[in-house]
């Protein structure tokens, strides 16, 4: 590979906001990851929307977030630009081929997360390591959010909701 075609190959964006969305396509043949620089995107396996994704160049406010909140002064962002479009003192997301990762620094508080999607099974995995640098004790709090269809995009739309809840933790 020549230097030149690695460099089209990583693309780095330091905002969410672009007057068209930037995207990164990630796909092993049967499971298919759509994300945008700001963070929103769609999970697809086959023909079966898995998280409920609405095409929006506006908003892009669909897809799998996850929420940070420091628990000391209550303040709370996402780990990408989506959902809450909070700014960030730090904020990059970067698409290099095969993964999309967003980073952002907030409070001292420093969020990397990686998104791949397996090329021998048909999953997707999301991975966030979180850095305090305040070099004061943090606590922080963790939310993951989604909105689960399992079924077409078609009858997605004709349907309002399907509730799902995770079962409790074991001992």
């Amino acid at each position: 590979m020549t230097t030149k075609s690695r460099k089209r190959a990583l693309r780095i964006f330091d905002s969410p906001n672009s007057s068209t969305p930037e995207v990164q396509l990630l796909s092993n043949g049967t499971y298919h990851v759509m994300v945008t620089s700001a963070g929103g995107g769609y999970s697809r396996w086959n023909s079966l929307t898995l998280i409920r994704w609405v095409e929006d160049a506006v908003c892009d406010n669909w897809g799998s977030f996850c929420y940070v909140r420091d628990v000391a002064s209550r303040e709370y962002w996402s780990i990408a630009y989506q959902p809450t479009l909070k700014r960030a003192d730090v904020y990059e997301s970067v698409f290099p081929d095969g993964s999309a990762v967003f980073r952002r620094r907030d409070l001292d508080i420093e969020t990397y997360t990686e998104i791949i999607v397996a090329s021998e099974d048909d999953v997707e995995v999301r991975r966030t390591c979180i850095t305090n640098h305040s070099g004061a004790r943090r606590m922080v709090e963790i939310t993951s959010y989604a909105e689960i269809v399992l079924t077409s995009p078609a009858i997605d739309s004709t349907h309002l909701a399907i509730l799902c809840c995770r079962r409790p933790r074991s001992g």
